[in-house]
């Protein structure tokens, strides 16, 4: 069995922290995040037939990222419903989650990317979109909004 990543030691460092100093929100939090990860790394094993035992930085980071937009998805909710407290309380699970994610490519950076990503593709339609986004995703992986990006290459594309 090969050694925990570092994510994986960092977030399980930081659950034994909360426990210890009675943070409670940042406890569940963190058991959540811990339960996700355990239920990933057993979808990997099943679908590696028992040749990969772990999911990899890359996985959980797209995990934590799940994580963060359903959130998000409730806060808006109950934000909606008139639910403040609970709308709050999935604000800070986002920030505690966030802590954990590396940080997000600016707008400007994202804009730049995209426009490589087109001139390197040589990009004129709506059909070389995906083959674009390929691109980004392998280039860029977790540090770049996908929403935001695909947002821009159909925009610029459709201009052309």
């Amino acid at each position: 069995m090969s050694a925990p990543s570092a994510l994986r030691q960092t977030l399980r460092l930081a659950l034994n922290d909360a426990i210890k100093s009675g943070q409670t929100l940042a406890r569940d939090t963190l058991r959540m995040v811990a339960a996700e990860i355990k239920q990933k790394d057993i979808d990997v094993r099943t679908r590696s037939q028992g040749k990969d035992n772990e999911a990899g930085d890359d996985a959980i980071i797209k995990l934590l990222h799940s994580m963060v937009k359903k959130r998000q998805e409730s806060a808006a909710l109950y934000q909606k419903g008139g639910r403040a407290e609970l709308a709050d309380k999935e604000q800070q699970e986002i920030a505690i989650i966030k802590t954990f994610m590396p940080e997000m490519m600016d707008a400007a950076a994202t804009e730049k990317a995209v426009d490589a990503a087109l001139r390197q593709q040589g990009a004129t339609s709506l059909a070389q979109m995906g083959a674009v986004l390929g691109l980004l995703r392998k280039e860029h992986g977790t540090t770049l909004d996908m929403g935001k990006a695909s947002a821009l290459i159909k925009a610029r594309l459709q201009k052309t």
